[in-house]
């Protein structure tokens, strides 16, 4: 089920299904430019998937957990999985995913994530929670991989944009090969 939750700033939509954005836009935007990217198969059938319990690809698509091996796709599972959302208010919503049949059979653990949207002026605040529910060490990575729409007007270019993160001079990252494969291996990406 698609939501939508706004202010006087921004409108956005948002997917019970992964508790996925679909929409991004200016409120009372007169040219009605969608900020966030509408899905084109030939480039990239996704929008803004939500990756969980894993982030890229393990090798064989599988690993080991209590001499137990598990079988688990790319990204995980939670961007296929429907959640159950509960609307805070006109500017917040919030999504959760309670462990289930199917996913202890790929992760054997019990969890509930909660995705929540809340809208802040001109800004999206975007919150992952995850709650352990078992009686060990619950290991997973989490992360989001919103799209976004460039070159929103004509004679516009992908170097006229940038993204910029306020105090910060350097991130370090995780490398991965030419099939998402994670390595061990750092590197550091100035954010000039």
């Amino acid at each position: 089920m698609i939501y939508e939750i706004r202010n006087e700033f921004i409108v956005i939509k948002s997917n019970s299904i992964g508790a996925e954005l679909k929409s991004i836009r200016k409120t009372g935007d007169i040219e009605n430019i969608e900020y966030l990217w509408q899905l084109n198969p030939e480039i990239w059938e996704r929008q803004a998937p939500l990756l969980f319990p894993i982030i890229g690809r393990l090798k064989d698509g599988e690993y080991e957990y209590k001499d137990k091996t598990y079988n688990i796709d790319i990204h995980g599972f939670a961007r296929f999985k429907e959640f159950k959302a509960e609307r805070i208010s006109e500017s917040e919503i919030s999504f959760y995913l309670n462990d289930d049949k199917k996913t202890l059979k790929v992760y054997p653990f019990n969890f509930r994530l909660i995705i929540n949207y809340k809208l802040d002026g001109a800004n999206i605040i975007k919150t992952h929670i995850i709650e352990n529910k078992s009686k060990t060490d619950m290991f997973y990575e989490v992360g989001g991989h919103e799209g976004y729409n460039l070159s929103l007007f004509e004679d516009e270019k992908m170097e006229d944009y940038y993204i910029e993160f306020p105090g910060m001079e350097m991130l370090e990252t995780y490398t991965a090969d030419e099939n998402i494969m994670m390595n061990r291996e750092k590197t550091s990406v100035s954010l000039e």
